[in-house]
């Protein structure tokens, strides 16, 4: 149950966070500024590059 309600939270602040982000963008965009220039990173992959599943074992350079 503790699962359950850490989960619902997590998704809760989520849901809060996507609602914001326009509304900071047209914020931003009013003031001649981008979102990225006021916060000062880029937003970040949501998963990191897949390892290769098959390899060519006769070249390998071709892996």
């Amino acid at each position: 149950m503790q699962n359950d309600v850490a989960k619902a939270i997590a998704t809760f602040e989520d849901r809060r966070k996507a609602e914001t982000r326009p509304k900071v963008e047209a914020f931003a965009h009013d003031l001649g500024y981008t979102r990225t220039e006021l916060v000062g990173t880029e937003t970040k992959s949501s998963r990191a590059p897949a390892a290769a599943k098959y390899r060519r074992p006769k070249n390998l350079s071709l892996a």
